[in-house]
């Protein structure tokens, strides 16, 4: 089968599922999640991470409020990290705001980008993409966003394994358009255990988001000016809140809703 059949023949079973998500009564939350297995079941799409998060224009960073993936164990791991306020995080998102920046579409709109067409040789072979994408298996992607207000930002990330084929031009492009007709998979609820933290101390709620940044407890206490004992108490106190045994527990609290 060509190429050109693959891509009608994909847009058919994506239509079909569209169709079957829009006359459905399920919550807005099971209804994304449904539809996202399927468009990547379609597209042999391996992994996909749905975020909300708050844009930070100083530093060309994100910091996640809540999340929908199919993301677990190390891939999770490389996805919370890949957001991080960290020296090592992605460095592909820079490299989106500033594309998104001098684009002819408002921010609001949708914008859809291939990893292949914003990594540059330098990038490839940095910290980041070495030590969370290379070694976690991760290949091609595609960052698929759009600003819902002047500080938030809603994205979907989708990833193949390293070794499976790149996406093309042409898939990107079929991503786009239909992405582009469904709004609602952009829309967001924030996750009741984000609502939890809210009832936390000061120390606690900061301690939280390092944590959750992908911080050790060392880097912790150093950007706290405590003392890395203090730091485990603190992380027990969270763990015991939650109801949760570890920081992958933790994480997949707050990221597989």
């Amino acid at each position: 089968m060509s190429n050109s059949q693959l891509e009608v023949e994909a847009v058919r079973k994506l239509v079909r599922c569209l169709s079957k998500c829009s006359v459905s009564d399920m919550p807005l939350r099971d209804k994304q999640e449904y539809m996202l297995s399927e468009f990547c079941d379609i597209l042999n799409i391996d992994f996909y991470a749905k975020a909300y998060s708050l844009y930070e224009p100083e530093t060309y960073s994100i910091r996640v409020l809540d999340s929908l993936t199919n993301l677990t164990g190390r891939w999770q791991e490389n996805f919370i990290q890949s957001t991080s306020h960290k020296d090592d995080a992605d460095p592909i998102y820079p490299m989106i705001w500033q594309e998104m920046q001098s684009s002819d579409q408002p921010p609001t709109e949708l914008h859809t980008f291939r990893s292949e067409d914003l990594m540059t040789e330098e990038m490839h072979n940095s910290q980041f993409v070495i030590k969370h994408l290379k070694e976690a298996g991760i290949g091609s992607s595609v960052y698929s966003l759009k600003f819902t207000d002047q500080e938030h930002i809603s994205s979907i990330v989708f990833v193949r394994k390293d070794g499976n084929p790149e996406f093309t031009p042409e898939e990107k492009t079929l991503m786009h358009i239909f992405l582009n007709d469904i709004p609602w998979l952009y829309d967001n609820k924030l996750a009741p255990s984000i609502e939890e933290s809210t009832t936390l101390s000061p120390r606690l709620h900061e301690t939280l988001r390092y944590v959750l940044e992908g911080y050790s407890n060392t880097e912790i206490a150093r950007a706290m000016s405590l003392s890395p004992h203090t730091i485990k108490d603190y992380i027990k106190d969270i763990f015991y809140h939650f109801m949760v045994s570890s920081r992958h527990e933790l994480m997949a609290k707050f990221l597989k809703r």
